[in-house]
């Protein structure tokens, strides 16, 4: 899983937070975004990871990479370039 951070706005956050602390999902993978104010940051990689081992996949059998479209300019993230970007794709696999 890339890490990816999706912007959120705070109305948005907010009826995430409430559904999330429902599914007890742990609010602290929200940061602010440090460039613009009044915006937060959801941190998927260990939010995936978080939803994944809650659906009974061992912590063993998730694999992740360190590489993040939004912050690296050699990979293509529509939240940052908009419509000046091509096509993304992402890849989940099971070994069975």
């Amino acid at each position: 899983m890339a890490e990816e951070k999706k912007e959120l706005a705070p109305a948005d956050k907010a009826r995430l937070k409430a559904e999330f602390d429902r599914e007890r999902f742990p609010t602290n993978l929200f940061r602010p975004y440090p460039e613009k104010a009044g915006k937060f940051l959801l941190d998927l990689r260990s939010a995936n990871r978080w939803v994944l081992c809650h659906a009974g996949i061992k912590p063993q059998n998730i694999y992740s990479i360190d590489a993040c479209t939004h912050c690296d300019p050699n990979l293509l993230s529509y939240r940052r370039d908009r419509s000046r970007v091509g096509r993304m794709y992402a890849f989940i696999g099971i070994n069975v």
